[in-house]
């Protein structure tokens, strides 16, 4: 967790924070081993990534939700400043009015990558890409 997420803000690409810091370690011993680790490269994954014990390969693909300027902003926040924006995105996953991507664009990103790793073991470790209030989904 960041700073962001704690106060359910979109995402500003901020660092773990404390209690994400004291948390990750705990559980590196539960993981059972990998053949291939694949990283987001938002500072956030790439830190618990760390922490985890695992070095692995930043797969651009599996980067945060781009939420271009409600970065750092709560979804009230931004449902005043534009109502009807807001409004749209919430009901069209192809929507992007924030100057980021849509939703549908990056379930299609993060999929592309899902699909190139079938030709693993078949286990995946995966950080959150949609770190976005409202989106209801996650990984």
């Amino acid at each position: 967790m960041n700073r962001s997420l704690r106060q359910a803000r979109f995402d500003d690409g901020g660092a773990l924070d404390e209690v994400g810091r004291d948390r990750a370690p705990a559980v590196a011993g539960a993981l059972p081993p990998a053949a291939r680790v694949v990283v987001s490269p938002g500072v956030r994954c790439r830190e618990t990534a760390g922490a985890l014990g695992l070095q692995g390969a930043e797969a651009a693909e599996l980067a945060g939700l781009d939420v271009g300027r409600r970065g750092g902003r709560t979804l009230d926040e931004v449902a005043v400043a534009e109502p009807g924006a807001v409004g749209r995105w919430l009901t069209d996953p192809s929507c992007a009015p924030h100057g980021g991507e849509s939703v549908r664009d990056a379930c299609v990103r993060v999929g592309r990558r899902l699909d190139a790793l079938r030709e693993t073991d078949g286990r995946a470790r995966l950080g959150p890409p949609m770190d976005a209030p409202g989106t209801g989904v996650g990984f």
